[in-house]
């Protein structure tokens, strides 16, 4: 068992189950239906809030008891599923990091939001 599924085992959810504040703030750059691919997403308040606002949302994350809980929480919010697996071949409008910082794949722009 990695640290992440450590801490993730613990009851309730390490971080909560809102959204990131930055990150609410920040999806309406985001058009109707965009992929967004979330990195990091833990328990999955993100990927969650995402898949709830009509994104199509891909959330990786090296604990699998986080993936399960952020599962769980989106069955238990009536959320759109998410792929809770990575996938290295898309096109993606934001990789949501959880510190704040917009970026993009290799080959595209490093900074700002793509459009």
């Amino acid at each position: 068992m990695n640290f992440w599924d450590q801490r993730f085992t613990e009851p309730g959810y390490k971080y909560g189950t809102e959204p990131n504040a930055f990150l609410r703030e920040q999806a309406t750059r985001l058009s109707p239906a965009s992929s967004v691919l979330v990195p990091g997403d833990g328990e999955g308040r993100n990927g969650v809030w995402l898949a709830e606002q009509g994104l199509a949302v891909t959330s990786v994350d090296n604990s699998a008891v986080g993936l399960k809980k952020a599962g769980d929480l989106a069955a238990a919010r009536g959320a759109p599923p998410n792929d809770w697996r990575p996938t290295s071949q898309a096109c993606w409008r934001l990789r949501w990091c959880g510190r704040g910082r917009p970026a993009c794949p290799k080959g595209r722009a490093t900074t700002g939001w793509s459009t």
